[in-house]
């Protein structure tokens, strides 16, 4: 869901439709080639959105490597990425750390838990990516 609302939230930023920014999405223990949950394809849908051909990849070192910034939904998330990839510790942020400056916030993972925590989920992530589409655009690497 992540992924989804992130591109379509550059894609309104961006004045051709087109954006400069490459949205990936992997997670630390996915199963790859797997559909996303139907609760998230439905509550995408909802929103106009469409995850029915998105599919699951594992994260890899090369990934960590060549990506710009890499944003994770929590915290134990983020303690992965550094595991595999230590020097990435200046890229890697969780969501709502790099959107908030929020260093204790998990993004709830809505797994199992039903449509409405799906609708709940998919809220705070868009209010989150929306600030981090805000800092993309003003200053996308400070320091």
């Amino acid at each position: 869901m992540a992924g989804a609302i992130l591109r379509d939230l550059l894609a309104e930023r961006a004045r051709d439709g087109s954006s400069r920014f490459v949205v990936d999405t992997a997670g630390t223990r996915a199963e790859p080639d797997q559909p996303a949950h139907e609760d998230a394809v439905a509550v995408m849908q909802e929103q106009g959105l469409d995850l029915s051909g998105h599919r699951t990849q594992p994260l890899t070192q090369d990934m960590v490597a060549q990506a710009d910034l890499i944003l994770t939904m929590t915290k134990a998330h983020k303690e992965q990425v550094l595991r595999m990839h230590p020097r990435a510790a200046e890229k890697t942020f969780t969501l709502k750390e790099f959107a908030h400056d929020d260093r204790e916030g998990d993004i709830e993972d809505p797994v199992g838990r039903g449509r409405d925590v799906y609708r709940r989920t998919a809220q705070e992530l868009r209010r989150a990516l929306a600030a981090v589409v805000d800092k993309l655009h003003s200053d996308p690497f400070p320091g």
